[in-house]
């Protein structure tokens, strides 16, 4: 017999944890410890008033010069700040009790007008309609009250100033960031005022691509960190409020020109700095010492960009460990606004990914705010802070996972190198899904996209998406006048999605109410490609194992069987729609782990062909009716009349093969029996021989769990003949969901429950 060795089959077994004990990385863990310490601390300052200080609000006291760094209100912005980010909604208790009073304090100074825009504005995307009007009613005063200290250079400096040369970059940062989110919030701001400000940064960008301080009472000698960082950041600002359609809109199938302006060509040359100097522990060229205001202004680079590197250096998680290591036991750094600092970086830096966007040797950004757009769309929906992130043609496949969706976007013909060709099948094969659009239209971009599909997945075609397409409602309907939408099927999930006409552009306009299809169709292909799963934390591994569930059960296998051989069954049902996901390969590794058991898989056997005696377990799944000749069902009875095992499941719990299978088995002769917690199935005692899993109170897929309440045990039906059990059959998915992959309404185990089922599966066979 021709076998095919599984050990070695798929690179989905170096994504998988087969461990069964703790996590590969707790950094996820320590960050939210993190997070909740100085929480804890941000929430014992404040008080019966309202008040984070001892400050009264009734006698509020003015800046000892109107211009010097003291900052009467700084506390209390910086704590609503921390309470906004950290997901409070303004008609919380806690917010509520600090929020009218806030809003009232009579503020002066760039920094504390800006930080309260700052935190008002992340308040009003989350507040009740009637909360966000007067939300944008303080927003709007206090955005005129810092245009109105806003020197004639462009810049600010604490307080207004009758002379440019006291500007300032660290309060021009706040400044204009505060004025962008009011914008965003629907205030009005003269075009001018950002004009100014941008202007002003390309003048005084130095020679080397940073920033220094800017007042020359700290000198003008050398570019450091933060100002670096805050001059980039402010640049995006500037740039997305001046030309919010960048690229856009389409001509003649082509977007308009973009990306090789004086901002453009600033803000790389800032990166490039950042790149060259980033460290987590100091601030570049100006500190030695931990500055969370340094890496707060990192965070800020790093969203705004999609960049997950500066240079070399992962910049959350480098600035997250040494946060986290410097955290004192109170849950401080330093001092409380740098606490304040020290927590939005981690808060706003740790947000899930809901797309990966290609850059590759080409134009490839040119709507530069499309995947950032629908983020903070689909995050506003789900109540849930979702980031965008750029991966490169050279990123490593784990990379890639950190978002369920992958989106590359061409409008031209695109050399991809061979090797991310590989790294793109890869990609698929364990769950992800890669969304291509032809941009504009583009004809050069349309035969990429179809090229990349016939070269990396030939065995699938391209076809549309019917009207019956979970798509169009896993989440949002999606009614009328639908996006035109191509896509590649296993036969499990469609896993790549194809637009052949124009999408980014009108997430790059926000036009939402416009073009609102466009945006469902990205939150639901988030909500399509996770089986409405929320995203995992852009600090967190995938981890598909049997989980801490199963930590303490010790599996064993004594048989003297140390090897099974496992055949599939071809039929006209779909009978490998699982096979791109190699779940016998997943369950073959964990074999060999827990059991000390070997597992091969043999050549598939047409159902109506002799199965040789060798095979120890016939594998039988599908996804549409099927049934058995005469001819099959008499193979099937010689196989297992000759002490063949059989196991039957329904593959992503398909109600039609269900069904249609065991109207076959029954008329086969063979009958069904449901097992009870006794089976060793489920309670995992095979007796001297084998030890496995005891499964009594699975968890399932999305698809199941309303269904399944009440309902504690799995289901499962021994297969018998002559009164012997020769088989097992499933109607709900057990090998495809052992693989961790998910597939929109597939009906199946949740992934550590499938994996502890199908050894016991293994074990069943071999100790018949």
């Amino acid at each position: 017999m021709v076998t095919r060795h599984l050990l070695a089959t798929s690179t989905l077994l170096s994504l998988l944890t087969v461990a069964t004990g703790s996590a590969q990385d707790t950094l996820e863990e320590r960050v939210d410890q993190a997070i909740e310490r100085g929480l804890q601390l941000v929430r014992s300052r404040q008080r019966d008033n309202g008040m984070f200080t001892e400050l009264d609000p009734a006698s509020f006291p003015k800046p000892r010069d109107g211009t010097s760094p003291s900052f009467p209100g700084g506390s209390e912005v910086m704590s609503m700040c921390v309470l906004a980010y950290s997901g409070a909604k303004p008609e919380s208790a806690e917010v509520a009790k600090s929020l009218d009073v806030f809003m009232k304090l009579p503020l002066e100074q760039t920094y504390t007008l800006g930080f309260r825009i700052i935190a008002l504005a992340e308040f009003w995307k989350h507040a009740q309609t009637k909360t966000r009007e007067e939300l944008r009613k303080a927003m709007d005063r206090d955005a005129r009250a810092l245009v109105a200290i806003q020197l004639a250079n462009g810049g600010w400096h604490y307080a207004k100033r009758d002379t440019d040369k006291f500007f300032d970059f660290s309060n021009t940062q706040v400044a204009v960031l505060a004025l962008g989110l009011a914008a965003e919030c629907g205030v009005e701001i003269a075009p001018e005022v950002f004009e100014k400000a941008g202007q002003l940064y390309l003048n005084k960008q130095r020679d080397d691509g940073g920033w220094d301080y800017g007042h020359p009472q700290f000198g003008n000698t050398h570019s450091y960190g933060s100002m670096t960082a805050a001059g980039v950041a402010n640049l995006i600002v500037i740039r997305d409020i001046l030309d919010p359609m960048s690229g856009c809109p389409c001509s003649g199938s082509r977007s308009k020109a973009s990306g090789n302006s004086q901002v453009d060509r600033a803000i790389e040359r800032g990166i490039a700095w950042l790149g060259g100097k980033f460290s987590p522990s100091t601030n570049p060229d100006n500190s030695t010492t931990l500055h969370p205001y340094w890496l707060y202004s990192c965070q800020r680079v790093g969203i705004a960009t999609g960049m997950k590197y500066f240079g070399d250096h992962d910049w959350y998680r480098e600035g997250a460990e040494t946060l986290i290591k410097s955290q004192s036991g109170s849950g401080a750094w330093i001092d409380y606004h740098n606490t304040c600092f020290g927590l939005l970086f981690l808060m706003k830096g740790r947000g899930p990914i809901l797309m990966n966007k290609l850059k590759y040797d080409g134009r490839w950004n040119l709507h530069n705010r499309d995947a950032a757009n629908l983020a903070e769309y689909v995050g506003q929906l789900k109540e849930q802070r979702m980031l965008w992130q750029v991966v490169e043609t050279r990123s490593p496949l784990d990379e890639l996972h950190e978002s369920p969706i992958l989106y590359i976007t061409a409008e031209e013909k695109v050399e991809l190198p061979a090797e991310f060709k590989a790294t793109l099948r890869r990609f698929t094969a364990p769950g992800g899904t890669v969304l291509l659009e032809a941009s504009c239209g583009n004809p050069a971009g349309k035969t990429f996209c179809e090229t990349l599909c016939r070269e990396v997945w030939p065995e699938w075609e391209l076809k549309r998406l019917d009207d019956g397409h979970p798509l169009w409602t896993c989440d949002l309907e999606i009614a009328g006048s639908r996006p035109v939408l191509d896509g590649l099927s296993d036969g499990i999930r469609t896993f790549v999605f194809y637009s052949s006409r124009n999408v980014s552009c009108y997430w790059q306009t926000r036009a939402v109410t416009r073009y609102a299809a466009s945006f469902y169709v990205g939150n639901n292909l988030y909500a399509y490609a996770t089986d409405r799963a929320r995203l995992r934390d852009r600090r967190s591994h995938r981890q598909v194992g049997l989980g801490a569930k199963y930590a303490a059960e010790q599996p064993s296998c004594r048989a003297t069987r140390k090897e099974l051989v496992v055949a599939r069954l071809k039929h006209g049902g779909r009978w490998n729609s699982n096979e791109h996901y190699a779940p016998w390969a997943v369950l073959a590794e964990d074999a060999r782990a827990r059991l000390g058991l070997g597992l091969r898989e043999a050549e598939p056997v047409d159902i109506g062909a002799a199965i040789a005696k060798e095979t120890d377990i016939a594998y039988l799944c599908g996804r549409d009716r099927m049934e058995l000749s005469d001819t099959a069902r008499a193979a099937l009875k010689t196989y297992l009349s000759g002490g063949g095992f059989l196991l039957v499941e329904a593959t992503a719990g398909d109600e039609a093969f269900g069904q249609s299978v065991q109207e076959a088995l029954r008329a086969a002769g063979l009958t069904l029996t449901p097992l009870g917690q006794e089976s060793p199935m489920i309670s995992g005692q095979f007796g001297a021989q084998a030890t496995g899993y005891a499964v009594t109170a699975p968890g399932w897929t999305v698809g199941l769990r309303t269904a399944r309440l009440g309902k504690p045990l799995p289901e499962l039906y021994g297969i018998h003949l002559d009164g012997k059990q020769v088989g097992l059959y499933s109607p709900f998915d057990i090998l495809y969901s052992q693989t961790g992959c998910r597939a929109f309404g597939s009906r199946g185990y949740e992934p550590g429950d499938a994996r502890a089922l199908a050894l016991n599966v293994l074990l069943m066979a071999a100790t018949r």
